[in-house]
């Protein structure tokens, strides 16, 4: 689910405490939520803060380059 269509979820339930944070998960879902605090599922007040962690814009997608091995001397 993206970020604007969780906070329209949580909001239209009445909590109005909602917040984000972004971590680096390797999805390709930006700002897609990956997780929630507290828990999906756990009965809590609406007047509870919510922080969803999200997929960050700022994460680099591409792999880690390759490290060629240091040539030995030759001797």
């Amino acid at each position: 689910m993206t970020l604007d269509n969780a906070v329209y979820t949580f909001r239209s339930r009445d909590f109005l405490d909602i917040s984000y944070t972004g971590v680096c998960a390797g999805s390709p879902n930006v700002r897609h939520v990956l997780g929630q605090r507290p828990e999906a599922g756990a009965y809590v007040s609406t007047r509870t803060s919510v922080t969803l962690l999200i997929q960050a814009e700022w994460c680099t997608s591409t792999p880690s380059p390759t490290v060629s091995p240091t040539p030995s001397p030759a001797g």
